[in-house]
């Protein structure tokens, strides 16, 4: 969209991003830092339980009880 609005639209004309488009946009930057957030945890949780199973359990209930809220 992004290039498609800089090859069609005349000079001084712009466009900006709003409602659901503009948090789509702004969450793609957060993506990135989700997945060595989701290792530290795991890696913290291994520690504390000492096994590397266990976190497994813990990481997939916990997604499972916060979307049945």
């Amino acid at each position: 969209m992004e290039e498609l609005a800089k090859q069609n639209m005349l000079q001084g004309m712009s466009f900006s991003w709003t409602g659901l488009a503009l948090e789509e946009v702004e969450a793609g930057a957060r993506q990135s830092s989700f997945s060595p957030g989701l290792l530290v945890v795991y890696l913290t949780l291994s520690a504390q339980y000492e096994s590397f199973a266990l976190p497994f359990i813990i990481l997939l209930a916990v997604p499972m009880r916060c979307s049945a809220l």
